[in-house]
């Protein structure tokens, strides 16, 4: 298994928060996805494979915050738009495969008022789901709290910590994050601190020096 390992490509995933396009009305394309792009070039020279993800390409509905009700009503894949039906949406039925596959996610954010994007703040809303979440203990009838409860209790009670995939998967833990915005100085340093505190939660591994934002000033363009 470990030469296979050493075999095998890393598999470095490139999340665009930007809506700016040079064909649309901003006409002009995003930076921080200039500089994403140019960041997963470099991962391929280092014989990474490499996918660029423009969020405003996907149908990505919000979050309804089941986990706020208690984390059991939360579920993999996500039961509020279930996968392969008229209700999912591309985050149940594209996204998350493609998170669950990656080794390492650079996530590519400008600044908007002092934080991550409109679309950014949506995906990472939806990536809940992958933080320990089971599947409804009643597929039928996915909201019966009474049931998930009791589901969540006996996984908890029967997990092994010697034994891989035995209780609760934290399905982004142990993959590799950086984060890249582009904006002004205090706005991207909250916007990098949001991202870390959520990513670092989900289990994700910080390399030193990740994170990177791009400087400009009121009148002249980033650089």
């Amino acid at each position: 298994k470990l030469s296979q390992r050493k075999n095998k490509k890393i598999k470095v995933l490139g999340i665009s928060g930007s809506a700016r396009d040079a064909l649309d009305m901003s006409q002009e394309d995003s930076n921080s996805g200039e500089l994403l792009k140019r960041c997963l070039k470099y991962c391929t020279k280092l014989n990474a494979e490499t996918e660029f993800i423009q969020l405003k390409k996907y149908n990505i509905k919000y979050c309804k915050a089941c986990y706020s009700t208690v984390n059991t009503q939360c579920h993999f894949y996500c039961s509020c738009y279930p996968k392969n039906t008229p209700e999912g949406d591309d985050m149940t039925n594209i996204l998350y495969d493609k998170l669950l596959a990656a080794d390492a996610i650079i996530f590519a954010t400008p600044v908007n008022n002092f934080k991550i994007s409109t679309l950014m703040a949506a995906f990472i809303d939806r990536c809940i789901s992958l933080d320990g979440s089971l599947p409804p203990a009643d597929p039928a009838s996915p909201k019966n709290k009474e049931l998930n409860v009791k589901h969540m209790k006996f996984i908890e009670l029967t997990a092994d910590n010697d034994l891989p995939g035995s209780g609760l998967l934290r399905r982004f833990a142990g993959k590799i994050a950086g984060i890249i915005t582009t904006g002004h100085e205090e706005g991207a340093a909250m916007a990098i601190s949001s991202l870390f505190m959520t990513l670092n939660n989900y289990g994700m591994l910080f390399p030193p020096f990740s994170s990177l934002y791009a400087m400009s000033s009121i009148c002249n363009s980033t650089y």
